[in-house]
């Protein structure tokens, strides 16, 4: 999700950005396990011209894992949770109806 502070006509716009990611895992034949990932971005555009912009955005990330074993095998049974600081350099591209 994300969210656009001033009106689109500036050269430049002040945004706030937050995503979040669920996926499964699934390694070898009998390791399963989840993610998660969340992040919480601000940032600016700055636009060459109505679509396409530069962006550099600065936030905190967190991403939290857990893998286990179908027999609870505990050589294959981990957490990891990673928290930190994010920094994004992005060029994007804005399509524009006709």
């Amino acid at each position: 999700m994300r969210f656009y502070f001033l009106r689109k006509e500036k050269p430049y716009n002040l945004l706030l950005e937050s995503s979040y990611q669920l996926g499964k895992l699934r390694e070898y034949d009998k390791v399963k396990g989840t993610n998660n990932n969340f992040s919480l971005l601000a940032g600016t555009s700055l636009y060459f011209n109505k679509t396409i912009g530069l962006e550099f955005l600065l936030g905190y990330n967190r991403f939290f894992s857990f893998t286990e074993d179908d027999n609870n095998n505990e050589a294959f049974c981990r957490k990891r949770l990673q928290n930190g600081l994010q920094f994004n350099i992005g060029l994007m591209f804005h399509l524009e109806k006709k």
